[in-house]
């Protein structure tokens, strides 16, 4: 006859044995399930992609261009994701700020798919502004359900340089 410390120990163990069985079982269906799409989906917004058709709690996608200086352009190149089984169309896009302009933009973005486009933050009309600089953009569009909204973010550095030349660099086109 067995104790009955035993067979709770024994019950015990069969729990542990059962978890170490299902515990990769759960892994993996954490990772081919949609827990896995929604770590890309935070980590792209950092990368210079805004995601078009989003559904749920609005949450801010901000695009940050880094460092500038004053007085200067800059560009980066930018993704425009639609996340959507639908195309969608970018009729309208309302930028907060003249010195921001999208360029290249996509008109029409087919299903699942993504476009690119080219921010250009050009600030030589306002070469004494520095400091933290912050662009709303807004989207709309006919099959958009909401406009999307996103932030353009920089930080301007201060032109030290005394040289009354600010020349900005036309953007070199490679073929």
């Amino acid at each position: 006859m067995t104790s009955p410390g035993f067979l709770a120990t024994f019950d015990s163990f069969q729990h542990v044995l059962r978890l170490l069985f299902f515990f990769p079982i759960l892994i993996f269906l954490l990772i081919t399930s949609g827990c896995g799409e929604a770590q890309e989906y935070r980590a792209a917004v950092y990368r210079g992609t805004v995601v078009l058709g989003r559904q749920g709690p609005s949450i801010d996608q901000v695009i940050d261009v880094g460092d500038c200086d004053a007085g200067r352009r800059t560009q980066q190149v930018i993704c425009f994701q639609n996340v959507t089984s639908k195309p969608i169309s970018m009729s309208e896009v309302e930028i907060s700020c003249e010195c921001l302009t999208i360029a290249d933009g996509p008109s029409i973005i087919g299903p699942k798919e993504t476009e690119l486009g080219t921010l250009t933050l050009d600030l030589s009309s306002v070469p004494e502004f520095f400091g933290y600089l912050r662009i709303e953009v807004t989207v709309r569009g006919d099959s958009l359900l909401k406009p999307e909204t996103f932030i353009v973010v920089a930080n301007v550095r201060e032109n030290t340089s005394n040289s009354a030349s600010a020349v900005i660099p036309e953007p070199i086109e490679l073929h």
